[in-house]
């Protein structure tokens, strides 16, 4: 599959762009509106013409609002609740170990 050859940059193009530029189009609605060219097509030519920049839409060192703490869970019985180690407890006859061993 073979790309598409990229379509020049005509004048016409550029006064096109110039002007949708300077109306304050996003570089992806110019490029929609131009067809055959990117949004950094766009942008790069935009820079090469010396176009006035503009403010990026994401604020460097803005913080992001702080989330709600999530609301506090219901306390849950332990899942395996049936097997909870129990202690068994094992008299040992005293008496009687010698026999036990002897067995």
């Amino acid at each position: 599959m073979k790309d598409k050859p990229p379509i020049a940059w005509t004048d016409e193009r550029i006064d096109q762009l110039k002007s949708m530029w300077e109306t304050g189009m996003t570089a992806s609605q110019i490029a929609d509106d131009l067809g055959g060219v990117s949004r950094n097509a766009v942008i790069g030519k935009a820079h090469r013409l010396g176009l006035k920049s503009r403010p990026s839409p994401v604020k460097a060192n803005e913080e992001e609002p702080a989330k709600p703490a999530p609301a506090p869970r219901a306390p849950t019985k332990p899942r395996h609740h049936h097997l909870v180690r129990r202690q068994i407890q094992i008299p040992i006859l005293l008496d009687h170990a010698p026999d036990l061993l002897r067995a």
